[in-house]
């Protein structure tokens, strides 16, 4: 068992390793017909049928970027940091009634929550294309072998650092835009919290891109960016009630 895992975890593949391509094929079509089942169940509990919509949509476009938009340069990016975007956006979806009614009764709470969910549509987003770039710039050198046109190939490897460095900069000035601006909806504690968790490994991040050359880097790298992800998670035990 630990030489099978070992052989997994330094490999980072399965197929053909762990299991077959006929049953992965298999796993994949029920996995995805299970969630579709579960879609429709939860579209159907909240009245809004139109929803198990976005699923479909969902595992067509994720069905797309496997078989091409991964190797195209900023494509596949840009769809995975929008369908992380988009697991914010579903909740926003799912109570935007309750929402409505919400600014009605009480508009400065419904503010307060629109805030809550600007933050996280972009955090969201802004991590993990930055996280997106710095996994393409780790695997540069099996990319261009399997003849894939990722950014850091087309563009050059100066280049993306250099846009995964501005995408840093932005998600640090939106905090900042927002701690000065005093939107409401965030206490100091999440401030507190995001200086630690977001804002120092994003600038240690920015220091270490300028000087990564090998893989090895860009996977450390690329671990802070988890961290950040995982931080702006956590984050929110410490947004300000809403009533």
């Amino acid at each position: 068992m630990v030489r099978w895992t070992w052989s997994i975890a330094k490999t980072k593949v399965v197929i053909n390793v762990a299991i077959s391509p006929q049953f992965s094929i298999w796993l994949y079509a029920i996995l995805g017909f299970a969630g579709l089942m579960l879609s429709l169940h939860l579209a159907f509990r909240i009245g809004q049928i139109y929803m198990a919509s976005l699923y479909l949509l969902s595992f067509g476009l994720l069905f797309f970027y496997t078989v091409s938009l991964k190797k195209l340069p900023l494509a596949g990016n840009l769809l995975v940091a929008f369908f992380c975007l988009g697991v914010a956006a579903l909740v926003w979806l799912a109570e935007a009634p309750g929402w409505w009614e919400l600014k009605t009764k009480a508009p400065q709470s419904a503010l307060a929550l629109q805030s809550i969910f600007n933050w996280y549509f972009s955090f969201a987003f802004f991590s993990t294309f930055f996280r997106e770039i710095v996994k393409d710039l780790e695997d540069k050198e099996g990319d261009a072998a399997e003849a894939c046109r990722t950014y850091p190939i087309v563009a050059g490897e100066k280049v993306a650092k250099w846009l995964a460095t501005a995408i840093a900069v932005l998600l640090i000035g939106l905090l900042l835009w927002q701690y000065l601006s005093q939107a409401s909806g965030f206490n100091q504690g999440f401030y507190l919290g995001a200086m630690i968790g977001v804002v120092l490994p994003l600038a240690y991040s920015i220091q270490l891109l300028q000087k990564a050359q090998q893989a090895s880097d860009y996977h450390r790298i690329s671990f802070l960016a988890k961290m950040v992800m995982l931080a702006g998670i956590l984050l929110l035990f410490f947004v300000n009630n809403v009533k």
